[in-house]
């Protein structure tokens, strides 16, 4: 089993919340002066945690896989304190081989404070990805959404992720909006195609609870164009990005051979990773498995974690049962599926025969792909992918 560990920052700031996103964040405005105000000591925050939990699980001589500092809007923060954040998590955590560093970023942001200059002073800190929240290229799309940025933004910060020297970069798409079409969503991938980007995420708008779309849900507002539209979109995405070089290899990521997030198959090959900051949650293979999560508010999290390190709320020691779910609510996402013995070896054999009876009928159903040495969701399966883990998490005791 792989030692490797992955560090999540979580940077809280962002300049607006937007009506869909349920991330804890919080806005700032144009000019984030109360971000700017807390930065050092969020930052100092952190670097104490990061030392507190290292101590804890006693996690010195860990390969360390991936750093990931999202939010929020994270480039809100300077060059200089992504910098600190990661020098201290190499001194930590000293590997030889190449670690995969991601920056979220918003195209206003990144056109408006996040310059050439700026980005390059990124990249030198040791950034090596971007993940962008471009989210639409249709003006009306994007003021639905809460956006402050244009589709011109979007161009003009391509334009500076590749002049400043970032060859590994993701994009964001947000489909199933109502008054989306199956033909428009189409021509907002074209013109994502066209930038070269190596790897795309394409999420499916989903209304949650506590949201400013959630609120308007509840009063009988519709926001999404219906699960047959979204159907629809999905395949033709499927099909199209397939056809231009950019793989599946998630329910909602594709990429081209090599740029795959490595961070974010931590998470679906339930990996170990700490999360560090408000809000920000983490996972550990001791015992059965052990989760926590951290307060949200910022300030609240500065004071506990620069004061005693720990600023968690919520432990759970998980249960073998919980352990198996988790790898299938996880696993199954990913379209590599899984092998029979990685299950196996988290279930009591009553379960087992029962999981493979149950995936046997969704095979005669065209939903997974099955054989001797494990399942994977097929084509169909895909667009059924929550139906698919729930039935198979029926047969799971817990």
């Amino acid at each position: 089993m792989s030692t490797a560990i992955s560090l999540y920052f979580h940077i809280p700031y962002c300049v607006s919340k937007c009506p869909y996103c349920d991330f804890n964040s919080y806005a700032v405005g144009v000019s984030p002066s109360s971000a700017a105000m807390t930065e050092d000591r969020y930052v100092q925050a952190l670097l104490s945690e990061l030392n507190y939990r290292i101590q804890e699980h006693r996690l010195t001589g860990r390969k360390l896989e991936t750093i990931f500092f999202g939010g929020g809007t994270p480039s809100l923060f300077s060059p200089d304190s992504i910098r600190a954040l990661i020098e201290a998590s190499h001194r930590l955590f000293p590997t030889p081989d190449p670690v995969e560093i991601t920056l979220e970023a918003n195209p206003g942001t990144i056109q408006e404070t996040l310059g050439e200059e700026r980005l390059r002073n990124f990249r030198e800190a040791g950034v090596n990805r971007i993940s962008m929240g471009v989210q639409s290229f249709h003006p009306w799309k994007l003021k639905y959404l809460g956006r402050l940025h244009s589709a011109q933004d979007t161009v003009n910060a391509v334009e500076n992720v590749r002049a400043a020297g970032f060859s590994n970069f993701n994009l964001d798409l947000i489909s199933g909006v109502k008054g989306d079409t199956v033909h428009s969503f189409i021509e907002e991938l074209e013109a994502v195609l066209s930038f070269g980007s190596p790897h795309l995420s394409v999420y499916s708008l989903t209304i949650e609870p506590g949201t400013e779309f959630g609120r308007l849900a509840r009063r009988g507002v519709q926001l999404t164009g219906g699960d047959d539209l979204q159907s629809e979109i999905s395949e033709e995405t499927r099909r199209l990005l397939n056809s231009r070089g950019l793989r599946q290899y998630e329910i909602s990521n594709y990429a081209k051979p090599g740029f795959e997030c490595r961070h974010n198959l931590q998470y679906w090959t339930h990996g170990e990773y700490l999360g560090l900051g408000a809000g920000a949650h983490s996972y550990l293979r001791e015992g059965d498995g052990l989760r926590w999560g951290n307060i949200p508010g910022p300030n609240h999290y500065i004071t506990r974690a620069l004061g005693a390190g720990d600023a968690s709320q919520k432990r759970e020691e998980l249960t073998p049962g919980q352990r198996a779910l988790e790898f299938l609510y996880v696993r199954t996402r990913l379209l590599m599926g899984f092998c029979w013995p990685e299950l196996d070896s988290l279930l009591p054999e009553r379960d087992q025969t029962e999981i493979r009876q149950r995936a046997k009928e969704l095979s005669n159903q065209g939903l997974i792909e099955l054989d001797d040495e494990g399942m994977r969701l097929s084509e169909r399966g895909i667009l059924f992918a929550d139906g698919v883990v729930s039935n198979l998490a029926e047969a799971v005791s817990t």
